[in-house]
């Protein structure tokens, strides 16, 4: 093995947490596959070693350092594993270069759609609304197409919708990639005031009902719901299998259609540089500008603007003096797995150990958007069949089948029970 075979960019705490996670999981299915072999990291280099899926370069680069942090972290254990790390290091890396291909079928996220027509997309909301008016509708069923018109035309990452709130005519967006230097800033600025009115209240509709969902269920589990009822309704429409993030693509492709500088599509997008915009979808998939057009925040386009221009006369400086480059050391971080502890030895470590053994995450809170003044104004100019419904009386979650009332009549009550006479009071013997 090289020496940059196992060589570690910059991360935080939290990264090799999440590091740590999943090289613990490639070491259970190991275990599972190959439970004779008494030493776990052996099982860990057999189950590589023949293991014949092919995997993509970017999948390589990951495994690599989630065996990495794992090997660290096993190293680092009282007990310790039965062979040398270094060798097992060698023997995973030299495996995971034989998987290395290009010629693979797309998987995951590669398999999504990122070029929405619109006909299907009109089709698939169609669909919604439909199901929407249904008298058996929920709130996760009213909101999902309100989300469908308003998603495509400000391009936000589904998880940044918990957390945004509108301050006079901008939607405030705390910036998802924003940890580790990868975001454009902490918070960017979409102004609305080139969008439909249609468009301006479905936002304002859907960070109205958020919060009380919130209040429900986490994120993770309100975006799994969404994301399955947007795929049962793609299915009842025959169309593609449209995800959360589809709608993403399609803001970015209309922005490029719709001829924005791409320092000012990287503002709306929460990019730091334009080159992020490659792998999305072109501006020949583009066509929700021609209702309207998100604006971008000008001085965080000018500043993502600065940045490019400084890296471009940076970059042409270095070709111009080689030397200069020459002088630039190259940084390996040998940092290790952070500053998790090893745990207590147990039989079960895996599961029960590496729990304690990872710093929780801090719980920070998040700045909730205040529901409109009238709730019910974004339904009614949105959708008629609404009018008579307002998110604040909308029913927020379904209960647990114990306590739903009962939807049977109550049984008639019948003539009251007589009442038992009184013991005959016996006078008192001579």
């Amino acid at each position: 093995m090289t020496a940059g075979s196992f060589v570690t960019p910059t991360r935080t705490e939290a990264t090799n947490d999440v590091y740590l996670r999943e090289g613990c999981r490639h070491l259970r299915r190991a275990t599972k596959h190959y439970p004779m072999l008494a030493c776990q990291l052996t099982a860990l280099v057999t189950h590589f070693e023949t293991d014949p899926v092919k995997l993509r370069a970017r999948t390589v680069r990951r495994y690599r350092c989630e065996v990495e942090t794992l090997i660290d972290w096993l190293a680092a254990r009282p007990s310790g594993p039965a062979i040398s790390t270094a060798d097992a290091k060698a023997r995973i890396d030299a495996a995971l270069e034989r998987r290395r291909s290009k010629a693979i079928p797309n998987r995951t996220s590669r398999c999504k759609v990122r070029d929405p027509g619109s006909e299907e997309y009109d089709a698939v909301l169609a669909d919604l609304m439909a199901r929407a008016r249904l008298a058996e509708a929920d709130t996760i069923d009213r909101l999902l197409p309100v989300f469908v018109l308003a998603a495509p035309q400000v391009g936000l990452r589904p998880i940044e919708w918990a957390a945004a709130w509108i301050d006079g005519e901008a939607l405030v967006v705390p910036c998802a990639k924003r940890t580790n230097g990868r975001g454009c800033a902490d918070h960017r600025r979409i102004g609305l005031g080139g969008l439909d009115a249609s468009v301006q209240s479905a936002i304002s509709l859907i960070l109205g009902l958020l919060p009380g969902l919130l209040e429900v269920a986490p994120w993770e589990r309100l975006r799994k719901t969404l994301a399955e009822r947007l795929a049962r309704s793609c299915a009842r429409a025959r169309q593609r299998r449209l995800s959360l993030y589809s709608f993403r693509h399609l803001a970015l492709a209309s922005w490029k259609a719709a001829g924005l500088d791409p320092a000012g599509i990287a503002a709306l997008a929460g990019h730091k540089t334009v080159a992020m915009q490659r792998s999305y979808a072109g501006a020949r998939h583009g066509w929700c500008h021609q209702t309207g057009l998100a604006i971008p925040d000008p001085e965080l386009a000018a500043a993502i603007s600065g940045g490019i221009a400084g890296a471009t006369e940076q970059s042409a400086t270095r070709k111009a003096t080689p030397e200069v480059q020459a002088q630039d050391p190259v940084v390996i971080d040998e940092a290790g797995p952070g500053t998790i502890e090893p745990p207590v030895a147990s039989d079960d470590w895996v599961d029960r150990e590496l729990q304690d053994a990872l710093p929780k995450p801090e719980q920070t809170p998040k700045r909730r958007s205040e529901p409109a003044a009238s709730p019910g104004l974004p339904a009614a100019l949105l959708f008629p069949q609404f009018a008579q419904w307002s998110p604040s009386r909308a029913p927020q979650a379904r209960r647990p089948a114990a306590t739903r009332p009962d939807p049977r009549p109550p049984e008639p009550e019948g003539p009251p029970e007589p009442e038992e006479p009184p013991d005959p009071v016996r006078p008192p013997g001579p």
